[in-house]
């Protein structure tokens, strides 16, 4: 809430390749896993938030863009 009024954040990333943004995000997720030492089967987000991935990606070539939207 802000000034009373319901936002949801949206964000868009964008790079030069879509094949370059899943590739970044498969091995930020892995190494997310990695670092935690996961056992068994969970999915994405059972493990890591928006945030954490971005924070991992971090890469020179992503562009990421926040967007609130009022409903």
């Amino acid at each position: 809430m802000i000034g009373n009024e319901e936002r949801t954040k949206a964000l868009a990333l964008s790079t030069f390749s879509d094949y370059h943004t899943t590739a970044m995000v498969t091995a930020s997720l892995a190494k997310i896993a990695l670092q935690k030492e996961l056992k068994g089967i969970v999915c994405p987000f059972e493990v890591t938030n928006v945030d954490e991935l971005l924070s991992v990606m971090n890469g020179s070539n992503v562009r990421i863009e926040e967007r609130a939207i009022v409903r």
